[in-house]
C-alpha cells in the first residue's frame, strides 16, 4: 500500500511446550499501517523514485529485477554522495583543519520484492569525478 508506514515484524509466532499438555502458541496479529502520505503524493513519490533509476543518477539499475519468466519488477531509489572528512580539533572543540580522505556513493532502493536495500562504495579522495565505467 502506497503512502503507509508499517512496523517491521520478524517474529510471527512463539511456540512453547510443543506436543505437551501445556503447549502455548503466541501469535502477533499483522499491524495495520498508518497513512503518512495521501495516495496522490505517494504515487508521485513512487514515480519520481523510479525516474531516478530510469532517467537519473541510478541508470545502472535501469530495467529493474528480471524474473525467470521475463517479467520485470521496477526498482526505484535515491542516490547520494559525500566526502568522508578527516578533521582536527583544537582546544575547546573548535575545528583546526579538515580534508576529504575518500568519497562515498550510496543508493537506497526499493522494489516490490525488496522493501529497502542500500548499496554503497567508497572512492579515494583524488577520484573526484566518478563515471559509470568506474563503478563496478
Amino acid at each position: 500500500m502506497e503512502g503507509y508506514v508499517t512496523p517491521t515484524v520478524t517474529v510471527r509466532d512463539l511456540r512453547f511446550g510443543q506436543n505437551t499438555p501445556v503447549e502455548a502458541v503466541l501469535r502477533r496479529e499483522p499491524a495495520v499501517g498508518q497513512r503518512v502520505l495521501s495516495p496522490e503524493i505517494a504515487a508521485l513519490v513512487h514515480q519520481e523514485l523510479i525516474g531516478v533509476v530510469e532517467r537519473g543518477t541510478a541508470r545502472r539499475a535501469q530495467g529493474g529485477i528480471r524474473l525467470p519468466d521475463g517479467a520485470i519488477i521496477p526498482i526505484g531509489g535515491k542516490t547520494g554522495t559525500g566526502d568522508n572528512q578527516f578533521k582536527v580539533f583544537g582546544r575547546g572543540g573548535y575545528p583546526i583543519t579538515s580534508h576529504a580522505v575518500n568519497r562515498t556513493a550510496a543508493f537506497a532502493f526499493w522494489s516490490v520484492i525488496v522493501s529497502l536495500g542500500l548499496c554503497w562504495r567508497s572512492f579515494p579522495a583524488n577520484q573526484r569525478k566518478i563515471t559509470n565505467s568506474q563503478v563496478p
